[in-house]
């Protein structure tokens, strides 16, 4: 794992736990009522119950914990924390590429990078946080939204070429 990744893993846990919390608790919520006469008639110990809930939503940890991330980075963006939400949308497109994950935060990055939101100095520049470490997040993203767009106009080139 990249340090950067860790970097911001370790930032954003408190509202990606929040967001994830709120989406599992709905989802538990939505089961439990579902199953609450079952589980009246059965009965079952308070560990079998927990059980049968985290088996419940563990298949929709897989789409959830990027849809948490997102919420996350949108939350900095409307607090005006644009230099956490430009880490956050980075990373979002970086670790799902080529999905809708990685198209919602590009997207996001792309909201961000354009209003300039992030050209000012951060307040804890990335190399007071880690020894050493030097990337430049906006010229990282703005190479990743290059990147995406060369590949958008060469898709449109292949496409009318074959039209």
């Amino acid at each position: 794992m990249r340090i950067l990744s860790r970097y911001v893993l370790r930032e954003f846990l408190v509202p990606l736990f929040y967001c994830l919390a709120g989406f599992l608790g709905i989802y538990v919520l939505f089961e439990l009522f579902d199953s609450f006469n079952r589980l009246m008639e059965a009965r079952p110990p308070f560990l079998e119950v927990v059980a049968f809930f985290a088996g419940y939503v563990s298949p929709y940890l897989e789409w959830l914990f990027p849809a948490a991330l997102l919420l996350s980075a949108d939350c900095y963006a409307a607090l005006g924390e644009y230099h956490r939400a430009r880490d956050v949308y980075y990373e979002v497109a970086m670790l799902f590429p080529n999905t809708d994950w990685g198209e919602d935060a590009l997207e996001g990055l792309r909201r961000v990078m354009e209003g300039k939101k992030t050209a000012e100095k951060e307040q804890t520049a990335l190399e007071d946080v880690f020894f050493n470490v030097t990337e430049d997040m906006n010229a990282l993203a703005e190479e990743l939204l290059k990147k995406k767009k060369l590949k958008e106009i060469l898709m449109q080139v292949n496409v009318t070429a074959f039209i």
